[in-house]
């Protein structure tokens, strides 16, 4: 068996100068999805928007892959609409990984995020040497 990643996250993410995260929660509605399914959270800031699925819906990177992908998919011209009034939008998958381990991204989950569109960006946080327990710290 190969080595994979630990604490993996798999996110929507919207950033710019000007979001606003409450027009954003309005827009999407993924808010209230998070008060009824486990391990799925919406996180925000200044400049920054996210809808996460993390370890306590599934470890399995496939597995969340394919449930924001579900959630995420139906809601394009909306997240389209975001993009032209400044925000970037993307999908982050991030995690946990000691060294030489690996993470393995299926063809079927690769064409999942294909179909979306979107950017997808990977960010590896070391084992022991993280500077956060937040993944989507980053974001801040």
């Amino acid at each position: 068996m190969t080595p994979v990643w630990t604490s993996i996250t798999t996110s929507l993410a919207l950033t710019g100068s000007g979001l606003d995260p409450s027009a954003v929660d309005r827009s999407l509605g993924l808010a209230p999805l998070t008060e009824r399914q486990t391990g799925a959270s919406v996180h925000h800031g200044p400049g920054w928007w996210a809808y996460t699925l993390d370890g306590e819906f599934s470890d399995d990177l496939g597995e969340q892959i394919a449930a924001l992908t579900a959630q995420v998919g139906p809601l394009l011209d909306e997240i389209k609409a975001l993009t032209t009034v400044g925000c970037f939008a993307q999908v982050s998958i991030a995690g946990t990984v000691q060294a030489n381990m690996e993470l393995t991204l299926s063809a079927e989950s690769a064409d999942r995020l294909a179909a979306l569109g979107l950017p997808v960006s990977f960010t590896t946080l070391l084992e022991g040497n993280t500077g956060s327990e937040d993944p989507l710290d980053w974001l801040d």
